[in-house]
C-alpha cells in the first residue's frame, strides 16, 4: 500500500470516527423538538382523537402549549416530572429553578 493511500485511509477513518461521535451527541439531546412539543401539548390539552383539533379553542390551546414548550424550553427531565407527579405547575416551577437566568 502506498503512502498516499495509507493517508487517505487514515483520513477516512478519522472522518468516520468524527461522524460517529457527532451522531452520538445528537442522539443524547435533552430538549424536546417541535413534534415532541406538539404531541405533549395535545396530551396536556386532553386531545385523544384528531377530530378534536378542529375545535378552534382546543387548537388554540395546543398551539399555545406547543410554543411554550419550544420557547421555555422543556426537557426530558420535565417530561419525567410530568409522568411521575402529573402536576404541570410543579414541574414548570422545578424547570424554572433549573434554567439559567
Amino acid at each position: 500500500m502506498s503512502e498516499r493511500s495509507r493517508m487517505g485511509a487514515a483520513a477516512r477513518a478519522k472522518f468516520a470516527a468524527f461522524c460517529l461521535v457527532w451522531l452520538s451527541l445528537g442522539c443524547r439531546r435533552n430538549l424536546l423538538g417541535p413534534q415532541e412539543c406538539e404531541y405533549l401539548a395535545e396530551r396536556l390539552a386532553g386531545v385523544t382523537a384528531p377530530y378534536q383539533l378542529r375545535n378552534p379553542r382546543i387548537r388554540s390551546e395546543v398551539e399555545e402549549r406547543t410554543l411554550r414548550c419550544l420557547v421555555r424550553p422543556y426537557d426530558r427531565r420535565f417530561l419525567r416530572c410530568l409522568e411521575t407527579q402529573g402536576r404541570l405547575d410543579r414541574c414548570e416551577d422545578e424547570l424554572g429553578q433549573r434554567l439559567p437566568r
